[in-house]
């Protein structure tokens, strides 16, 4: 896992897989962490919106760019002033980087 953000009703990863098994992954990723949340807080049923999306990076240019967008997806969401306030992502307590908003 390169990068992570967790936002409040989806989520962002920026992963590797050595194969062709990022689907299975996922499903078991989203099952056991709805049943843990679920259970957790006393609630039913699905936890995030949509079946997973996957994107293919294709080049650094395009890796850096997709860190960004996962970094700064709570800011554009109103949710914190900097990527690194926002304490359910990978940039958590970075500080001092710089991201355009």
């Amino acid at each position: 896992m390169h990068a992570h953000c967790l936002m409040t009703n989806h989520f962002h990863l920026l992963i590797e897989t050595p194969g062709l098994t990022l689907s299975a992954g996922m499903q078991r990723l989203n099952s056991e962490y709805a049943s843990y949340f679920n259970e957790r807080f006393s609630l039913v049923g699905h936890l995030f919106q949509q079946r997973f999306e996957s994107r293919l990076i294709e080049g650094d240019r395009h890796f850096a760019e997709v860190l960004r967008y996962i970094a700064l997806n709570p800011v554009r969401a109103g949710l914190c002033e900097h990527p690194s306030e926002w304490r359910w992502s990978s940039f958590f307590g970075r500080g001092g980087d710089s991201y355009d908003r």
